[in-house]
Parts: structure tokens; sequence; C-alpha cells
């Protein structure tokens, strides 16, 4: 606590003496919950002692910063304060605070180095990314030494050396990388972008003793000696000609103890690892297509020990971004059932097709699909499918300035629920989705914007009607009030207690004042899976009030 204090305060001192010569900025996100017990929605059997006992939490982030141009100088502290909070292990209310991120930056004509916590991504992040994503309860920064040089205007060389952070502590492996990238213009309508990576992980020696004692238990010829040192390489390469782009990346990583979960082997093997990754795409006024290929094996790179840690956790410690291709979705039944990336195994492709008419009328279509490598794992239940989704849209404008605008369509997917989100559920679940969304604007600053939205999912919850209408005033108000009823429950659904329909509702508004912005809001929201990117958590059922503050000054 002290140490935490005296921190801040000489960081506080520090700024509030230098703004004089320099620049001086922050910010405040505070976010509060209230529960209120509602046994109808299960939310008591997720997260019981904050109903009973605590009954509200509070995640509060308050960041300074200061900039001096003529020196090159940036620097940063960031105080964390997290009380009774679901944001890190839904289950299991946390509560610390103290320093969540330092950095001081120095900037020379061609170089640039940072000594605390940094955030860095090499290539499409499948070497290396650390970075911080709220929603979901992940900032993996690494605390060390981080240097950027730039030789020449084509040329960037990065390199570091750090600690993984998860929340207030540490991961004890040592991880250090370098990455080269090289960008040129060859012609005016040839872009050239290539990149090299290598990044080193050395565990401690309690972290291998820990997986070398649980190896020590297996039968003689399934026993090896996990190795400290894992290395991946990578090489990515970007090409742009006139209006394609291809973007491919192959990584390789070394042999290392990987664990296989419970729905595989349930154990340590001794492999190596691989992802491939390429895209690419075509794009010209009113029309665009992309692609995407995927093929991921053993590619489980991690700051700590995977078996000994929980699933929440296991985000937080990961060293290797598996980009997603899956499409994301921003509406509230067909993200849903969303397919989070894997790192076993994995073989995925995407289709994107955009078509517009004269700026008035657009369609668009998406088609993905996750199988397995053909291998028998226990995992895949009846089938080596584990995801496929068909989506279209149509989406239309009444006039130039938007002042009426729509969008319809429909969605289905068919998901392995077995293997994302455990044995108790479905082998085989299918998804249909059908929406719609219109906003009509009666000035330049109100709007009024409504959703409509039906899901039938007849081996989980049944189906679904949700409901929103969202009235704006710009720049100040926002009020909303929306419904998801499960109106048809299913009746088998081992998910479920009380299987009668149920309502869902919400109620919102939000006030803005300049760079500060309130929000406060009456939730019930069901238990699921929220997804960013490719990332996912389970999310527990809730039911009460949230409070939110956001400042920039």
């Amino acid at each position: 606590m002290l140490k935490h204090l005296l921190i801040f305060s000489f960081t506080l001192v520090f700024f509030l003496t230098a703004k004089s010569q320099g620049s001086f900025s922050g910010s405040l996100q505070a976010n509060t919950d209230f529960f209120i017990l509602d046994s109808n929605i299960q939310a008591p059997q997720d997260i019981n002692i904050n109903y009973t006992n605590n009954k509200s939490s509070q995640d509060i982030t308050f960041q300074l910063k200061y900039n001096n141009n003529d020196f090159g100088i940036d620097a940063g502290v960031r105080f964390d304060v997290f009380n009774n909070s679901i944001l890190f292990t839904p289950t299991q209310p946390y509560s610390g605070y103290g320093i969540g991120n330092w950095f001081v930056k120095k900037s020379f004509d061609k170089m640039k180095i940072t000594a605390g916590n940094f955030y860095d991504q090499f290539g499409s992040g499948i070497a290396f990314r650390a970075y911080e994503e709220r929603a979901l309860g992940i900032d993996n920064s690494l605390l060390g030494a981080h240097v950027e040089l730039n030789p020449k205007e084509f040329l960037r060389i990065k390199a570091f050396a750090g600690l993984q952070k998860y929340q207030f502590t540490y991961f004890n492996s040592l991880i250090k990388g370098i990455n080269i990238d090289f960008s040129k213009s060859l012609s005016e309508k040839v872009d050239l972008n290539t990149g090299i990576s290598a990044v080193n992980r050395t565990l401690d020696n309690t972290t291998r003793s820990l997986i070398k004692s649980t190896i020590d238990g297996y039968a003689d010829s399934l026993r090896f000696s996990p190795v400290y040192n894992t290395y991946v390489f990578s090489l990515y390469n970007t090409i742009k000609i006139g209006r394609v782009s291809w973007f491919i990346e192959d990584a390789y990583k070394t042999k290392e103890a990987i664990y296989y979960p419970e729905n595989y082997l349930g154990q340590y093997v001794n492999k190596d690892g691989s992802v491939l990754y390429t895209s690419l795409s075509y794009s010209k006024k009113g029309f665009g297509i992309s692609g995407q290929l995927k093929r991921t094996e053993n590619f489980n790179f991690h700051a700590t020990s995977e078996a000994e840690i929980n699933v929440n956790k296991l985000n937080s410690s990961r060293l290797a971004f598996i980009p997603s291709t899956v499409k994301q979705h921003s509406l509230r039944l067909p993200a849903r059932y969303v397919a989070a990336s894997q790192e076993i195994e994995e073989f995925a492709g995407a289709l994107d097709i955009t078509l517009s008419i004269k700026d008035k009328y657009a369609i668009n279509v998406n088609g993905s699909a996750i199988n397995s490598l053909g291998r028998s794992f226990q995992a895949k239940g009846d089938s080596s499918l584990f995801y496929i989704e068909g989506y279209i849209d149509f989406e239309f404008k009444k006039s130039k300035n938007g002042k009426m605008k729509g969008m319809v369509g429909g969605q289905y997917q068919r998901i392995n629920q077995k293997f994302y989100q455990g044995a108790e559920w479905e082998s085989r679940v299918d998804v249909i989705s059908v929406f719609g969304e219109y906003t009509y604007k009666f000035t330049k600053k109100m709007s009024l914007r409504s959703e409509l939205q039906y899901q039938y999912v007849p081996k989980d919850f049944g189906q679904w009607i949700y409901g929103l209408i969202e009235f704006n005033i710009a720049p100040r108000w926002s009020f909303s009030i929306s419904d998801m009823f499960n109106f048809v429950p299913n009746l088998n659904n081992v998910n479920e207690v009380n299987h009668k329909p149920k309502h869902y509702y919400s109620l919102y508004t939000s006030y803005t004042h300049k760079q500060h912005r309130f929000s406060l809001s009456f939730v019930k929201q069901v238990g699921g899976i929220v997804c960013t990117g490719g990332v996912c958590r389970p999310e527990p059922a809730f039911s009460g009030v949230k409070f939110g503050m956001t400042s920039n000054f």
C-alpha cells in the first residue's frame, strides 16, 4: 500500500512541476455495478457473493500523461482500483489497487527508448502481441525496456525484453523479442511491406519445476524433459498492386511442453507448433471482396503454465494473438454464438463481398467455416466441423445525408458447442437469426434508432426476440429501452433450471458535457460468451444497475 502511494504521489508531483515545460493530460474511467438479486435469470449462481454480501463492484482507472516535445519525453502512470470486480474472473470477485501501468519514453532523431510498461505487436500479432482489451479483462503489457530504431525511412527495427503483467503482479518468465520491418513503394501502383520476427520465452525455475513434476507422474512412454527456452519465428509480407492487397504470415514455434486440455488428452505433450495466415482483397468504387485462410497447429504460446490457470488468466497470459476469421457482429442476437480462435488445431476460411449501388444501397455477404485438422479428438464430438456461418444484409438510405437509413439481414450458424464451451453442451447447434435496424434523423441533432431481431436455437435456449428503441439528442443525451425475450425456451436446455419464458430488459441513458460522459442503466443480462477479435471469455448473467463515467482532460 505505502509503495503504491509513494509512486503515485511522486509521479503526480513530477507532472505538476513539469507542466510549465510541456503538456499535461489525463483520463478517468469509472464503472460501478449494483447487484440486485433476481433468481429467475440465474445470476446468483454465477456470482452469488456479489448479490448476497458485496452488493456492488467498482472498476476505476485514472491515467496521467506528460509530453515535452522540446526534450522528446513522454511519460505516464495509471492508477487502477478494483473492488469486488468480476472483470478478470467472472465467478470470482476480485479486489485490489495499485499502479497498473507506468512508462517513460525518450525520442531521439532515429530512435525511441521506453522503460516501464509497454505495448507492441509484431506483424499481425501471431509471433507477439501485448495489448489491452478492458472489456475482456485483458492487460498483458510487458514491464521492461523497449527500443525502436528507424535508421532509414523504409526500415524499422524493434527489440524488447521484459515480464508480462497480470493484474498487479507479473509472470516470472522472461520475454525477449526483435522485429525488422521493411516498407517500400516499388512504383506508383506497387507497395511492399516485409518483416521478420523472433521471440524467446525463458521459463523460470518454479514454473518449469511445476510442469516437470506433472510430467514425472506419467507413464514412462509419455515422459519428457520440458525445455526452459521456447522460440517463435515469423515471416510476413504485404504487397499491394493497384486495387489488390495480399498479406501472408507464417510462424513457427519450437518444441515445448504444451498442455492439451481435458477435451483432448488432459496432459502435457512435447510438440512444436505453427500458424499460417493469409488474406487477399480487391476493392474498387462500389465493390469489394476479401478472403482469409488460416491453419493453426499446437501454437500455445504463453507466459506461464497453461494447466495451472483459469480461462480468463489464460487469455491474459497469451503472448501470441491468432487473428480471427469469423465475422464480428455488433447486433445482440447474431453476436451470441462466436467461435474463438483456437491454439491447438484449426483450419479456417472466410469470404466477404460488399456491393454498393449509387451510394444508396449496399449488400454485404459473408461466409466462414472452421474445421479440425482431421484428428480424432474427443472434443470434436461427432463432427470435425467446428463452426460454419452464412450471413447477408441489405443496407439502404433514402437520402444522401442519411436522414432515413436502415438494414435488414439474416444469418445461419452451426457451432460445435461441446468443443467451444465444454463437454455438457451439444456437439452441433444450429442457429437461425433474422434482424433489422432503422434510423430516422428528425434534425441534425435529433435521431431515433430501432432494432428488431429474432433467433431460433432449438438445441440451446429455444427462441429469442430482441427489440430496442434509442433516442439521441447530439451531442449531449442518449436514451434507450430494450428487451431480450426468451419467449419459447428449450425445455431440454441443461443450462436452464426455470424453463419459463424470461424477459431480459434494459433501460439506458447517457449525458455528455465537453470531455465528460456519464451513463446510467438498469440491466438484466443473460449469461453467454463475449468475444473481441477472436478472443473470448464467459460473461455471467447479471441483474442490477450500472453507472459509468469517463473524463478526459
